[in-house]
């Protein structure tokens, strides 16, 4: 069986939140199947088979499309890993079998829902110590009154 993926490419690491859909093949039973990939060197071999992708993949899974008011057909993911590559395709029970059935999930992708991962953290502080800090400021403070009265 053929099964037609969109690999998504970000900058850094991101995670999928979500998508939604223009038109779909069935309305009634429709899936999307995703995978969260390290790298796609799997992809470019063409010799990997969709258990192979998957097996190397950080984490993959299926969701049901579903109708809304406010859009046409969304799919909300419950991933909490992030990655740099997704593929984002047509049901196939090789990333999670949640007994859809295969061969009517035709859709349009209209956009995808991503958060981004803070990884920039606190910045490193450096710790001063205040009495040595005061006696400083003092110690200049009359080195320059002692300078002006020299001087007057």
């Amino acid at each position: 069986r053929d099964y037609d993926f969109v690999l998504l490419s970000f900058d850094s690491a991101v995670t999928l939140t979500g998508a939604s859909f223009s038109w779909l093949y069935s309305s009634n039973d429709s899936q999307v199947s995703v995978a969260a990939l390290n790298d796609t060197s799997a992809l470019t071999s063409g010799v990997n088979t969709w258990s192979d992708i998957v097996a190397d993949a950080l984490t993959s899974a299926s969701y049901d499309i579903e109708n809304c008011d406010y859009l046409e057909h969304r799919a909300d993911f419950a991933f909490t890993e992030s990655a740099q590559y997704w593929l984002v395709g047509a049901y196939n029970t090789v990333f999670g079998n949640i007994g859809g059935y295969i061969g009517n999930d035709a859709f349009k992708l209209a956009n995808v829902g991503f958060s981004i991962t803070d990884t920039t953290g606190t910045p490193d502080t450096t710790e001063v110590s205040e009495p040595g800090t005061i006696g400083l400021l003092m110690a200049c403070s009359l080195f320059v009154m002692w300078r002006r009265k020299k001087a007057i």
